[in-house]
């Protein structure tokens, strides 16, 4: 019952209604309801949630099954004694099944998005609704209620036939105006781009001139029925690469110019397209397939503006040759032979047509109306309004195609000599001339580079405008597999076509179903669409091309203006458009190229200033500490690190920028000489990322300067640690050596020029670190000793105990709190020592790890080495040697600031021994000595700010110095 178990059927013995079992009904019978229930919900749409049943009452119950459904909640009381599951399916066009009454328990249903389930039962909800349909079909009415007997005459053959005869029907009605859209597009761009395949000057043309039409529908077909199978754009449409068309001309007249015009130039012309369409596709597939798909984003965008602005010029002069038949070109005699009459009225027809359009889509632009199908439909209508106009003008069309208004028409002869296939016996090797397809290697390979730039524009805009995430190297993997079958068929390139693409999904289409229509379609076009030109007037196909071109044109010249593009860039632009519209496109791509190269050494050079800063080294100081004295020498104005200027280098240092870093280190130099004097001077590289020979070279001759200006300290700082050098292949790190000095970080570099500007002042007090032992030469400098120091005093046979307590001397007397002088301050550090206690440590032991919470210690390091781990960052490590502090911030000042757990993994690297401050120790000292703690907690503040301040953190910003 449903106050019982709401998640369960009711089973018969549970229910004095049932009388039927549910074996009744046939297995097979189960198995048609069970996939008419997976068809059912696989269209139900994703709404909210709702809650739902099939209930029953004494009346027969009717089912409504169709294409969609909505469950509606149940008002029923759960403790209700009426048994109820109910669903709704709607709209109309269904089928009604009627139910008999009395039937089982209730089933509330939840429905999610994409996914049904019981609520709590375990089952599935297809299995529950199969149940509860089986028993409900197989149901016999009560024995109290004699009067209602069920029907069991539903025929689910019947119903699952008729219910998936509908859902095909209604799809391909639905996608059948989106495939006519995406044919007839695909005829339209046909017919003048397929016209054009071969230059208008290959006279006289060994075959029919239909033979562009098959090959743009080879490999259109090939690249729509790809791109089902590869894309994840459903609504993907595949086209011929129509912006190659200009490498297309240039591979035939290279081919012409060495082998004539006869059958065996367009047979190695043929062979020379398939080969480039291979290269293509084996370049797509490659970058696709090893995951290389973002390199297809290194292309500088404005020579792919100057590349579609110079196709542009082409299809303009492209859609004028096909419209007259006549070979244009940059001559006077061209432009006098276009401007006769005889020709000027053909290709005036297409001006106006053009015009006519512009204004059109000019008007809706400005009415803010969006309708993307105005050009197709106008293009579309040429035909048709031609056809009118010459019945009403009564001419006939022999007549307007013997005024060259239309194409030819085929011969009766051609008719009957036609091959459908004649393209692929076209391609005969024996035919084939490999020395002109020699000189045609370097167009292939700008054909190829020019190839490749469309996906990078394609397939992000459609995503952008679909709203399809896609994977760039699926789709080049994709659009590889498509070139290479091309090209295996004599085929040209292909790819996927945006606007095409874009207005069929607009139009509705997507799906494997319509793209194969789509590929049938062009298949059909293949086989017949030699005898369709014949209807095209020549008008169409020009107003097409000139239009396209100028869109094209204005993309890469106008619309580019003011847009983002620097002087050099747009300049570039306009140099791109006229060498390919004089001089061919690998020459106008070669130019591209070139002036990429340029505009980029310039750009740098001026935009990008070598130079991050330079600053006086006042407020920096090293991580070496320091004796009082040393202290006062290094702050004074005279002799102090007011002498230290630091200059820090960014970016690339190349010829492009090596006069302008040498003018500006120079300048600073001879200004900080003549304001205060300079005694050392740093070069820090840590943001250098590359130095050509040129730059080296320039900076060993600024070497040179800086020891002609009376400079002592001369350092140039790596920035890469250890003995990594510089980013160069120049031996720059030898060439220094001689009167510089060569640091690895920018650290070692200060504490060795504050050396030499103490030693100035009091020779041997650089070395009377205090805690030299620990730090003993943490300058890493090539060629430079490791600074000896006061380490030197204990030897190994003193007492680590002795060591330890001197160590803890020159931290308190570094901490300035004792004003008792120095006996005080040894006598204190006596007295904190006593809780301290020694232990030893082996290689590879763990002192803590990063996010232990009961492991806090202090521990003062006497022997080994240490290294500390930040775990959660990659390769952010740092060595500790003996003599350092570590752990003391955790333990003093852990219950104000500290989290509660480890923040690195300490690790000793080396047999060692430290002296160890447990925390139990630590809170005995502030228990019975607190003024000691108040010392060691003042050395902890005074370690923190000593970090805090290290220069790498303080090159030039303010934020880790005290305000």
């Amino acid at each position: 019952m449903p106050g019982e178990n709401d998640s369960l059927l009711a089973s018969p013995q549970d229910n004095d209604n049932f009388h039927t079992p549910r074996e009744n009904i046939t297995e097979k019978s189960r198995r048609r309801l069970e996939r008419i229930l997976d068809s059912t919900l696989a269209v139900l749409s994703p709404s909210p949630t709702k809650y739902g049943a099939i209930h029953s009452d004494d009346e027969p119950l009717s089912l409504t099954l169709g294409s969609d459904a909505i469950f509606a909640d149940s008002d029923s009381d759960s403790n209700s004694s009426s048994n109820f599951i109910a669903i709704e399916f709607y709209p109309s066009d269904s089928e009604q099944v009627e139910m008999p009454n009395s039937v089982w328990g209730a089933i509330p249903l939840i429905r999610g998005r994409g996914d049904f389930r019981t609520r709590p039962s375990p089952r599935s909800t297809k299995n529950i609704i199969v149940d509860s349909l089986s028993t409900a079909a197989t149901a016999k009415s009560p024995q109290r209620k004699p009067k209602k007997k069920p029907s069991h005459n539903f025929d689910f053959d019947e119903f699952e036939q008729r219910s998936t005869t509908a859902k095909l029907i209604k799809k391909l009605v639905s996608s059948t105006p989106s495939v006519v859209l995406a044919s007839m597009l695909n005829l339209m761009l046909c017919v003048p781009f397929g016209s054009a395949f071969f230059p208008i000057s290959w006279e006289p043309f060994p075959t029919s001139r239909a033979i562009g039409l098959k090959m743009w529908f080879f490999s259109t077909a090939i690249s729509q029925l790809t791109f089902t199978f590869t894309s994840e754009f459903d609504c993907a449409m595949g086209m011929m690469m129509v912006e190659n068309i200009p490498f297309m001309h240039a591979i035939a007249e290279i081919i012409t110019s060495h082998q004539g015009t006869t059958m065996s130039a367009l047979s190695t012309t043929i062979i020379a397209f398939g080969i480039s369409t291979i290269v293509v596709g084996f370049t797509f597939f490659a970058l696709g397939y090893f995951n290389l798909g973002s390199i297809v984003y290194l292309f500088p965008k404005h020579v792919i503006v100057g590349c579609i602005g110079g196709i542009g010029v082409f299809v303009v002069t492209t859609g004028l040759e096909v419209s007259t038949g006549l070979h244009f070109e940059a001559t006077i005699a061209s432009a006098e032979q276009f401007f006769d009459f005889a020709v000027a009225k053909l290709w005036l027809v297409v001006v106006i047509l053009v015009v006519i359009l512009r204004i059109m889509l000019l008007v809706m632009e400005r009415k803010d109306k969006a309708f993307p199908l105005l050009s197709p439909l106008f293009f579309i209508s040429i035909t048709p309004m031609t056809f009118i106009l010459c019945k009403v003008a009564g001419i006939s069309a022999e007549e307007a195609r013997s005024s060259t208004f239309f194409f030819p028409a085929p011969t009766p002869e051609e008719l009957a000599n036609s091959n459908n296939f004649e393209m692929f016996t076209l391609i005969d090797f024996k035919k084939c001339d490999w020395e002109a397809i020699r000189l045609c290697i370097p167009t292939i390979i700008g054909l190829t580079v020019f190839s490749i730039m469309h996906v990078p524009i394609n397939i992000p805009s459609l995503s952008m405008s679909t709203g399809v995430e896609s994977n760039m190297n699926k789709e080049l993997i994709g659009h590889g597999i498509s070139n290479l079958l091309s090209g295996l068929g004599g085929g040209c390139q292909n790819y996927m076509c945006y606007s095409n693409s874009v207005a069929y999904w607009k139009a509705g289409g997507g799906g494997k179903t319509s793209s194969l229509c789509i590929t049938a379609m062009s298949l059909f076009f293949f086989f017949f669409g030699q005898s369709i030109t014949a209807f095209v007037p020549r008008c169409m196909a020009g107003t097409l091309l000139v239009h396209v071109g100028l869109d094209l044109f204005l993309e890469g010249v106008y619309f580019s203006y003011n847009t983002g593009f620097d002087f050099l860039e747009y300049l570039t632009i306009w140099g791109i458009v006229i060498t390919m519209s004089l001089g061919g496109m690998t020459f106008g791509l070669t130019v591209g190229v070139i002036s990429a190269a340029i505009g980029f050494v310039v750009n740098a050079s001026i935009h990008l200033n070598p130079i991050r800063g330079s600053m006086v080294a006042t407020t920096l100081r090293s991580q070496r500490f320091r004796t009082r004295a040393a202290r006062e020498i290094l702050e004074s104005e005279e002799h102090g690190r007011s002498k230290i200027t630091i200059i820090q280098l960014q970016s690339h240092l190349y010829f492009g920028n090596l006069a302008r870093f040498n003018d500006e280190i120079k300048r600073v130099v001879n200004e900080g000489i003549t304001n205060r004097g300079i005694a050392g001077i740093i070069l820090d590289f840590s943001l250098v990322n590359g130095i050509d020979s040129s730059a080296a070279q320039s900076l060993v001759k600024l070497r040179d300067f800086f020891v002609k200006s009376g400079i002592l300290f001369c350092v140039f700082v790596t920035g890469r640690g250890g003995e990594a050098g510089f980013p160069c292949t120049f031996e720059l790190t030898e060439s220094l050596r001689t009167d510089a000095v060569v640091s690895s970080d920018l650290d070692s570099a200060l504490a060795f020029v504050e050396d030499g500007l103490i030693a100035l002042q009091a020779p041997g007090l650089e070395k009377e670190n205090f805690v030299d032992y620990a730090h003993r030469s943490r300058l890493m400098v090539v060629g430079v000793g490791g600074g000896g120091g006061s380490g030197e005093v204990f030897e190994e046979e003193n007492d680590n105990a002795t060591i330890a307590i001197s160590c803890l001397n020159a931290y308190m007397a570094g901490s300035e709190v004792d004003g008792g002088g120095r006996g005080g301050v040894e006598r204190a550090a006596e007295k904190i020592f006593s809780y301290f206690e020694c232990v030893m440590v082996e290689e590879n032991e763990v002192l803590w790890r990063q996010g232990e919470a009961n492991n806090v210690f202090a521990a003062l390091t006497i022997l080994g080495k240490y290294k500390s781990v930040l775990e959660s960052e990659a390769g952010t490590t740092e060595e500790i040697e003996g003599g350092d502090i570590i752990g003391l911030h955790d333990l003093c000042l852990g219950e104000m600031i500290r989290s509660g757990r480890r923040i690195s993994t300490v690790t000793c690297t080396s047999n060692g021994l430290f002296w160890k401050l447990s925390e139990v120790n630590w809170k005995l000292m502030v228990k019975e000595k607190p003024e000691l703690a108040l010392r060691l907690q003042q050395v902890c503040l005074n370690l923190s700010m000593h970090r805090i301040m290290h220069c790498s953190n303080r090159i030039f910003e303010t934020r880790c110095l005290p305000v």
